[in-house]
């Protein structure tokens, strides 16, 4: 029951950096009235993210590191010579948000095992944007949810695009989505044509895989779409969904969303996602208009 590091015998440790549960606000009297995202920030007027930093905050505590990374938050958040947070913030690179969240909890870790501060449960939160948690830094929260000794939590504000750069598409923006880098044109209407990153259920599936020890298999140097669906089949080689509505069909059987997600927020998914497939089924292509258009 104790721990041997560095020749130093402690007590453990793992009532210290176990996740919290945190007991749930129930109805609005219950909600502390103490804030620790305060004035002193730059973001406009019911802003999204900012609203986010401010329950994330209060729900945390005083007791509380907060890391962010490069990102519209960040910018917003370090006017010169101030600041809104009034807990203990810093500053990390676009792409380390998982990083930093690992080394921050290891360093709590190591203090209160070395007796050089009191044992007590600090919550280690990092948060980022599309570039930092959908995109660049993806390698890093996947590294960090790989420890899991230690107590930490990696929160993406999701703005469905670079906020901080001008409003580009970034791999959470949706189909049909309007940026700086993909307005719509008189040839075509719709620029960007790729589906939200689905990122939850990416990490959740690639640590499956690790944790059950999931195998690649064999190299294929053939043109799969040259191949005939007989050979295909003869290969184990099998289709990703072509539609949206083939990959809701996949989505409702898959234990592995539903565990991902929590079951309020894998049912919200299918509902919206089935919203979402109804109104694409509606809009007129382009290929449409060009294909039969003429024939009338």
């Amino acid at each position: 029951g104790v721990e041997i590091m560095s020749d130093v015998i402690t007590e453990p440790l793992d009532d210290y950096i176990k996740t919290q549960v945190l007991e749930a606000w129930k109805g609005p009297k219950t909600v502390p009235e103490q804030e620790y995202f305060t004035s002193g920030h730059r973001t406009c007027q019911g802003c999204e993210s900012a609203l986010v930093m401010k329950l994330m905050a209060k729900a945390a505590g005083p007791r509380t590191i907060i890391l962010g990374s490069t990102g519209c938050m960040y910018v917003a958040n370090t006017t010169y010579l101030s600041t809104p947070w009034s807990v203990p913030w810093m500053h990390t690179q676009l792409g380390s948000s998982g990083s930093a969240a690992t080394g921050t909890a290891a360093a709590l870790r190591a203090l209160m095992r070395k007796g050089k501060m009191e044992k007590e449960r600090i919550n280690v939160i990092a948060f980022c944007g599309d570039g930092g948690g959908a995109d660049m830094g993806l390698s890093a929260i996947s590294a960090a949810l790989q420890h899991t000794q230690y107590n930490l939590l990696i929160l993406m504000y999701d703005n469905e695009s670079y906020a901080n750069t001008d409003i580009q598409v970034s791999g959470s923006s949706p189909y049909g989505a309007n940026s700086t880098f993909s307005p719509p044109g008189k040839e075509r209407r719709i620029m960007h044509r790729r589906w939200k990153k689905n990122t939850a259920a990416m990490l959740a599936a690639g640590l499956k895989g690790i944790a059950e020890g999931y195998t690649c298999p064999e190299p294929l140097e053939e043109n799969v779409f040259e191949m005939s669906d007989e050979a295909r089949r003869e290969r184990g080689i099998d289709h990703l969904p072509g539609s949206l509505q083939q990959a809701l069909d996949l989505a409702e059987n898959s234990e592995l969303l539903r565990e991902c997600l929590g079951e309020h927020l894998y049912e919200s998914l299918l509902v919206n996602k089935k919203i979402e497939w109804m109104n694409f089924r509606r809009h007129v292509t382009d290929y449409e208009l060009k294909r039969y258009l003429p024939i009338l």
